[in-house]
């Protein structure tokens, strides 16, 4: 098999983040000093999760997907031990961080991002891609302050206009109203995460927190309630778009 790159033609820098499966470096190629992250799996971690699918489908996703508002993947290796991911580096890291710092956006800028997230996401569904895991530490600040949708690890494939998924797999507070009932979906819940996102942006937390048993049963009953501070364009916004995913 022919590779552009082996773990030989890297010299590393900082961490920039860490996961059940590996880690990200930021990297440089020793020959031409190009910059980017390195995200490394442990093929242990994988076979034991039985997770190889899952990468099979983040690299095929990785390699797909030619949007700049999306992360880029410029190659995948791997050795005995591990799998490496050569991505585009976003040296502001994630919006999550952003968030924390100022604690929740103005209207202004949420709906920026929102935007980009849009146009994103738009761009994955008419490559018949559903992300299935949108939420602010998947999504990264490249050097102009612009988004980067990233982590494709949970993402599928809608082989057929009439597929259909049941998997269940996300983040808790941003799963669809379909998972957590364990009913069929397809792009909706990426759409779902959109308000969820949204809202989030907004207040600082997500629409319903708890423990899991009470968040699953506020998601099954789309049950939220707005901050006294959110906006009637805000409030406009997230109501409108759950009554249209819930026509779809």
């Amino acid at each position: 098999e022919d590779r552009l790159f082996t773990i030989d033609d890297f010299e590393f820098g900082r961490p920039l983040g860490k996961g059940a499966f590996g880690i990200v470096y930021l990297a440089r190629l020793k020959k031409t000093k190009f910059i980017c992250a390195l995200k490394m799996l442990h093929k242990s971690k994988i076979n034991e999760y039985s997770m190889a699918e899952q990468v099979k489908i983040e690299t095929e996703s990785g390699f797909k997907l030619n949007h700049p508002l999306i992360l880029t993947m410029y190659d995948v290796f791997h050795d005995e031990k591990r799998f490496y991911f050569m991505l585009e580096y976003a040296p502001h890291g994630q919006l999550y961080r952003f968030l924390q710092k100022v604690r929740r956006f103005s209207d202004r800028l949420a709906a920026s991002y929102i935007y980009q997230i849009c146009h994103a996401l738009e761009y994955c569904h008419s490559k018949s891609i559903i992300h299935r895991d949108l939420k602010p530490e998947n999504i990264l600040v490249d050097c102009c302050g612009n988004l980067k949708l990233a982590d494709f690890g949970w993402s599928t494939k809608i082989r057929h206009a009439d597929t259909m998924n049941t998997t269940a797999c996300g983040t808790l507070d941003y799963l669809a109203p379909e998972i957590v009932g364990h009913k069929q979906y397809q792009y909706q819940v990426d759409n779902w995460c959109v308000g969820v996102l949204a809202f989030e942006l907004l207040a600082g937390r997500a629409p319903f927190e708890g423990t899991d048993d009470e968040t699953k049963s506020k998601i099954a009953t789309i049950n939220y309630k707005f901050p006294d501070y959110f906006s009637q364009p805000a409030r406009r916004f997230i109501d409108n778009l759950r009554k249209i995913i819930e026509m779809n």
